[in-house]
């Protein structure tokens, strides 16, 4: 237990700084990644995509999310074209197919592709020309042999030997429906595919129909399938926003699984250490995950604040587990640049993967690399042309998993603020005792103590104050503040002004940091552009440099140095990331995701060992704690009551988190946090403070 009654925090799981491999050719999209797993211990991995040819006209093909690739998706499903005849009559199937889709003046489409990739080695086995596909299957089978099956837009559902590239059948299915693979209990390997009011098991070498389940649905956009431990195979079918679990042999339906208010985009299954399995069912806003055959609800993810009308994409749901015992739940949603990870088992967020700028096209877990020390698992995640191969990292026990616990169920205080909090920084006072200073609208700046909040010095700022930080310089610590025109020192200990400067500031959006060059100068991090960030040098008013590295829209920006001299910036994001910068070097060191909403807070507090600690807060009211060096997720903080505006965290000597964070809400409050308890929750107001002090 922690000292704040705390259960023992579990070792959180975050990705890798950069992905391990990128799997990427030059003239093939890589979407839906599946991956499977042959007895010798030989992983492949599969994707569909088009080729990417020029047009008639010389201009290259579309991007990923053209009409071919079901770009437009709606409610989290993909709406791929029609296909229509070609010239010659018909839609020439396998090698050499073209394909007519639904784009503006009917331009033909190239021929899709079916790669098979070796993971290990990262080259590529087999590619399969047919037309483009909806969605893709591939299965390993204990004789060696594997399969890999498509659902293409034409409606039709082929099979193919992955390894030689040979095509056992091709039969008619359900457009913009579902497919799976598995295992019947006599050792059969089956394709499960949506039909027209119902789930067509099929057999996977001949194509014949060997059972219909039936569902109350004509569409199914979603199936999933596992084997369990005893021998039985589950086949889990979205229809709508309710989710159908069958026992295959008996066509017995073992649970009807409802909660949804979306359709449901994408199913996953995974055989649990219990005999049974655990289901995750996503729409476009919601992950929900239930225990099989029991039905019952585990947990329930929000990765959207609000549900989507549109976007660009395929989602991506996958399952897998790790050899400590837990089950992983990651999610891409249409539309959406970044990967959510849980835990299936606890219900812990887990820190996201980046995957870049554009929309994902889908993901799927893979075995941990070997030459990864500390790896749990891999995760492909497709961009669109490429497949990132993101290694998974259990945190050491450095990061400080219980602190992050701990914050997530301490109690807070709440103070009335006398008008909006703009920024809110730690400094230390008389006898390094910390001291909380937070700027309020009309220029007002306040020093107090945080266990009880007795106002130590009220300081006057000239206007409004932009942004706080204690800046450690040669001649001891100050209190710096900087406003749109003016940067201001104070010592913290006495509230005496030390020093002033003007600076001319430059055509810049807002965030803005205090920071110094490592020589007591100080300097401001501003944001230049939607893209862009740079440093300003107040003492001789001009620009130093804009760091190299690219942004992802900042709004919000905090900067610290570590005590070997290094320095950090963070940056959040309207997108809901928080970047991580090499200060000296102007590179992205690590990407934090994901939140919500734009994170319009972040602040960074050096640990003894010399470590950071990252505080990010967005404006769906949500704080969560990030360990800079692993980007693990420590501790989340959800339902504070309104928009974070403003943040401040101090490590103690004994590793003690101070945290506090400012609402935008209509009457604002300061919240405060310590997970060593200082004093009970609690409600004053300053007035009230002010006139027990005296």
């Amino acid at each position: 237990m922690t000292r704040d009654g705390a259960g023992p925090a579990i070792p959180p799981i975050a990705p890798a700084a950069t992905p391990h491999a990128r799997l990427a050719t030059a003239l093939v999209t890589q979407l839906s990644p599946v991956r499977a797993m042959l007895p010798n211990g030989r992983e492949l991995l599969a994707t569909c995509g088009l080729a990417r040819a020029e047009r008639p006209g010389g201009a290259d093909e579309p991007a990923p999310g053209g009409a071919a690739a079901g770009g437009l998706a709606d409610s989290g499903v993909n709406a791929p074209p029609r296909v229509k005849p070609t010239p010659a009559g018909g839609v020439a199937d396998d090698v050499g197919a073209t394909v007519v889709g639904a784009v503006p003046g009917g331009t033909d489409l190239p021929a899709g592709v079916v790669t098979i990739w070796d993971v290990r080695h990262r080259r590529v086995l087999r590619t399969i020309a047919t037309v483009p596909a909806e969605a893709l299957a591939l299965y390993a089978l204990p004789d060696g042999r594997c399969l890999v099956a498509t659902l293409g837009i034409d409606g039709m559902i082929r099979v193919w030997d992955a390894l030689s590239g040979r095509r056992h059948w091709k039969r008619h299915g359900s457009p913009r429906g579902g497919l799976a693979m598995g295992e019947l209990p006599d050792g059969r390997a089956v394709v499960v595919a949506g039909a027209d009011y119902a789930v067509r098991v099929r057999d996977a070498f001949t194509g014949d129909r060997l059972s219909d389940l039936d569902t109350p649905s004509q569409r199914i956009p979603a199936v999933a399938c596992t084997r369990l431990a005893d021998g039985r195979t589950l086949v889990a079918a979205a229809t709508g926003a309710r989710v159908t679990v069958w026992d295959v042999t008996g066509r017995a339906v073992l649970a009807a699984l409802t909660g949804h208010r979306l359709p449901v985009a994408a199913l996953a299954l995974h055989p649990d250490a219990d005999g049974g399995a655990v289901l995750a069912a996503a729409t476009g806003q919601k992950v929900r995950v239930w225990s099989i055959p029991d039905g019952d609800l585990r947990h329930t993810f929000t990765c959207r604040a609000e549900p989507p009308l549109a976007g660009v994409g395929r989602p991506g749901l996958d399952l897998t587990g790790t050899a400590d015992g837990r089950v992983l739940v990651a999610y891409g949603a249409v539309g959406a640049p970044d990967i959510w990870l849980w835990d299936a088992m606890s219900g812990h967020q887990q820190a996201g993967v980046p995957a870049g700028r554009g929309p994902t096209w889908g993901v799927t877990f893979m075995s941990a690399p070997p030459d990864v020390p500390g790896a749990a698992a891999m995760l492909g995640v497709s961009t669109g042309h490429t497949v990132r191969l993101w290694p998974l990292l259990t945190a050491p026990d450095t990061a400080g998993a219980s602190v992050g616990a701990a914050l997530a169920a301490q109690p807070a205080s709440v103070d009335e603020a006398p008008g909006r909090v703009s920024a809110l920084a730690f400094v230390p006072g008389q006898n390094a005792r910390p001291l909380l200073a937070s700027a309020h609208a009309g220029g007002s700046l306040y020093l107090r103590e945080p266990a009880g909040g007795r106002v130590a010095h009220e300081l006057g700022t000239g206007g409004d104050v932009e942004t706080l930080a204690a800046l450690h310089l040669a001649a001891g610590p100050v209190l710096a503040g900087a406003s749109s025109r003016t940067v201001r020192a104070w010592d913290p200990a006495t509230g005496r002004a030390v020093a002033e400067y003007r600076w001319t500031p430059p055509p810049r959006l807002a965030g803005l940091a205090v920071s110094t060059d490592g020589a007591d100068d100080p300097v401001l991090v501003l944001v230049r552009a939607l893209d862009r960030i740079a440093v300003w040098d107040v003492r001789r008013d001009r620009l130093v440099r804009e760091l190299s590295g690219r942004a992802r829209i900042p709004r919000s920006l905090a900067a610290a140095r570590r005590a070997d001299g290094r320095a950090l910036v963070a940056s959040g994001s309207y997108d809901g990331a928080v970047q991580l910068w090499d200060f000296d070097a102007g590179t992205v060191t690590r990407t934090l995701v994901p939140h919500l909403a734009p994170v319009k807070a972040v602040a960074l507090a050096v640990r003894p060992d010399d470590g950071v600690v990252v505080l990010s807060g967005d404006d769906a009211g949500t704080l969560r704690v990030w360990d800079a060096d692993s980007g693990a997720l420590l501790g989340v903080r959800q339902g504070l009551g309104g928009p974070v505006a403003a943040l401040a965290c101090r490590v103690q000597s004994d590793g003690g988190l101070l945290v506090a964070a400012a609402l935008d809400a209509a009457q604002p409050v300061v919240l405060r946090w310590s997970t060593h308890p200082v004093v009970p929750a609690q409600r004053v107001t300053d007035g009230a403070r002010d006139a027990a002090a005296t």
